[in-house]
């Protein structure tokens, strides 16, 4: 789960106060609908580029440094992250994660490309599997796979173009499955 850029950027002077109450109210309430057995995981922003074009932005704050809006996000994932540790759900920092990954940045200094996808998946996914204590075969760190070898062109045009990263080396099969619950089942009630 995650919520930032639409929440810090569009509603007005008071956007940054509603954020911190939305975010507040937001994990509490699900504190108290979900179960515990539940796992909910906190996913921080994703870094912006240096010009920000995405049309969610009001023209208003098109217009500003794109500074200002990568400033705003490390201040909302510090916020956001702190509230959801608060109420004992798991953060994953993707802020950190692809911070030194901007070349695989789109046109629009906020959508990323495939190859930033994958990865992403593969964070999100050992980050399950390791809050389940589902042990992993051994895999290459999600690092060496987002940063280039040597720099290429940045990528122009929409982000349904770009089709030119190569994908990520296939991992050797996983062992057969076993059948058992990974949280165990729910108390009954």
């Amino acid at each position: 789960m995650n919520s930032c850029l639409w929440d810090i950027s569009r509603y007005g002077p008071n956007s940054w106060r509603s954020y911190l109450e939305n975010l507040e109210n937001l994990f509490q309430c699900l504190g108290q609908v979900l179960p515990e057995s539940c796992l909910l995981v906190w996913n921080t922003a994703m870094p912006v580029g240096e010009e920000v074009t995405g049309g969610f932005l009001p023209p208003k704050l098109r217009r500003q440094k794109a500074t200002f809006l990568k400033n705003e996000v490390v201040k909302a994932n510090f916020h956001s992250a702190t509230e959801a540790r608060k109420h004992n759900f798991d953060v994953l920092d993707l802020h950190f994660h692809f911070r030194h990954a901007r070349e695989n940045l789109h046109w629009d200094g906020v959508h990323w490309n495939g190859r930033v996808h994958r990865c992403l998946s593969q964070l999100l996914l050992a980050h399950v599997a390791d809050a389940w204590g589902v042990e992993l075969p051994h895999r290459h760190p999600v690092g060496e796979w987002i940063k280039k070898k040597k720099p290429g062109p940045r990528v122009e045009g929409p982000p349904q173009a770009n089709r030119n990263h190569p994908a990520l080396p296939l991992s050797p099969p996983l062992p057969s499955p076993t059948y058992r619950p990974l949280l165990g089942f729910p108390p009954q009630r």
